[in-house]
């Protein structure tokens, strides 16, 4: 009768135990998952308050709605592309004409 007790006792403590350990990754889980909101978070009032600064409003007027204040001229410079240039490439000289460059 002990023994049959014993082993219900045991399996009951094993079913606690396997509880326990999925609840406490389950907490990890969601630990983590408020840490990563809370980034996020200060990461969006950190672009509010830049947003609210007053240097922001005028900067979207000017570079996005291209509006000016009165007096002032909007200049626009074209987008200039610099290509490459690629030097030519030399042609392989033979043994025979760098010594007649080196000689003569």
């Amino acid at each position: 009768m002990l023994t049959i007790i014993a082993v219900f006792y045991y399996l009951s403590l094993d079913k606690t135990a396997k509880k326990a350990l999925t609840s406490s990754e389950t907490v990890n889980e969601v630990e983590q998952e408020v840490e990563t909101l809370s980034s996020q978070v200060a990461v969006i009032e950190k672009k509010l308050e830049d947003a609210q600064q007053p240097l922001a409003d005028e900067k979207v007027i000017r570079d996005e709605l291209l509006l000016q204040k009165s007096g002032e001229y909007i200049l626009q410079l074209p987008v200039v592309v610099a290509e490459e240039t690629v030097p030519p490439l030399e042609t392989q000289k033979t043994p025979w004409q760098e010594w007649q460059e080196i000689l003569f």
